[in-house]
């Protein structure tokens, strides 16, 4: 996974269309594991709007985080967003970002767009 993670003034930001693709990625994996357990119409709607409420929740955290790593972890961590998304755990690996001692070698190895 990448983000398009870069550090400017001792400031991580991410790249908010990196940070909306992982989302809209993570909504179809979730909604296409839903959709081979759940049959019935009714429910899978329901899915539905529940997986796009957590993206939607996401995505305004992210604007209101200005972008910067660090604030999205505070205030998915204050507001309790979670995702139980297939695909991954954001707060999980904002967790790692954050915990990361060798800040520098760990965006290079994982995040960073390497096109």
């Amino acid at each position: 996974m990448f983000l398009g993670v870069n550090e400017y003034e001792e400031i991580v930001y991410y790249s908010k269309e990196k940070f909306e693709e992982m989302l809209n990625w993570m909504f179809s994996i979730a909604l296409l594991e839903k959709m081979k357990v759940e049959v019935s119409q009714p429910i899978l709607i329901q899915s539905i709007n529940e997986l796009s409420g957590k993206c939607d929740k996401l995505k305004l955290a992210a604007v209101e985080s200005g972008y910067k790593l660090e604030k999205l972890s505070k205030l998915c961590a204050e507001k309790m967003v979670t995702v139980d998304l297939a695909a991954a755990d954001i707060n999980k690996e904002i967790g790692k970002l954050n915990s990361c001692t060798h800040r520098n070698s760990f965006y290079e190895n994982h995040l960073i767009d390497r096109d």
